[in-house]
């Protein structure tokens, strides 16, 4: 992204001329306080905010261009984990993983497979048919993790994945993202947890004030 600016309506810019290049197959933590602008960074790469000043590539693509059927098609390659899971409660983790290749129109068998692997790459393939009320908050952000991998994603975003669960689940959950990244998956996770940046070992993005303050390794 190049010299990107996100303002709101009031004029409150949540972030102000960002200039930052994350390579194919980087891992990076976005890091600052309550308003940062860590969120809002996030959202603008999966195109759910557009920018309002700059230019930004996704992919080779650039979002401020890209019509709206190819942006459709560029986020099957982007997976997001929320903070709050959004998973369906009387769903199933299966049906809840499968719900992204229904829209696609997959074949049933293939969505089966896909959504079967997909579980069980985060170790939950045994408890598939259990629904997502059931489930504790660390069952609940794996299937979450899983929903986002299901398409194979080329980039995976997670915003503050483990703001609801314990330190011992958070390592757990920061262990499934090393385990992606090893397989050459691109990862940017949004945390204002310190400790998980330094169990990681990997580089942050630091933003203060919707301005980046710096990239630490």
């Amino acid at each position: 992204m190049y010299h990107v600016t996100k303002e709101f309506p009031g004029g409150v810019a949540a972030l102000k001329d960002i200039n930052l290049e994350v390579g194919r197959g980087d891992f990076y933590f976005v890091t600052g306080a309550s308003g940062a602008g860590k969120t809002t960074l996030l959202r603008l790469l999966i195109g759910m905010e557009q920018i309002s000043e700059g230019q930004l590539l996704v992919n080779g693509r650039n979002l401020n261009r890209i019509p709206p059927s190819e942006l459709t098609r560029l986020r099957r390659t982007i997976g997001f984990v929320f903070q709050d899971f959004k998973l369906l409660g009387n769903r199933t983790a299966m049906e809840n993983v499968s719900l992204a290749l229904e829209i696609q129109g997959l074949p049933p068998k293939a969505i089966r497979q896909r959504s079967y692997q997909a579980l069980r790459s985060v170790g939950l393939a045994e408890i598939r048919e259990y629904k997502a009320r059931r489930m504790s908050g660390g069952e609940q952000q794996r299937v979450a993790i899983a929903r986002a991998l299901v398409n194979n994603p080329d980039i995976l975003l997670a915003d503050e994945p483990t703001g609801n669960l314990d330190p011992e689940m958070s390592r757990e959950i920061m262990d499934q993202f090393l385990a992606i990244h090893r397989q050459g998956t691109t990862l940017l996770v949004a945390t204002h947890n310190l400790d998980l940046v330094k169990y990681c070992g990997q580089r942050r993005i630091v933003l203060e004030r919707g301005r980046l303050a710096g990239i630490t390794e």
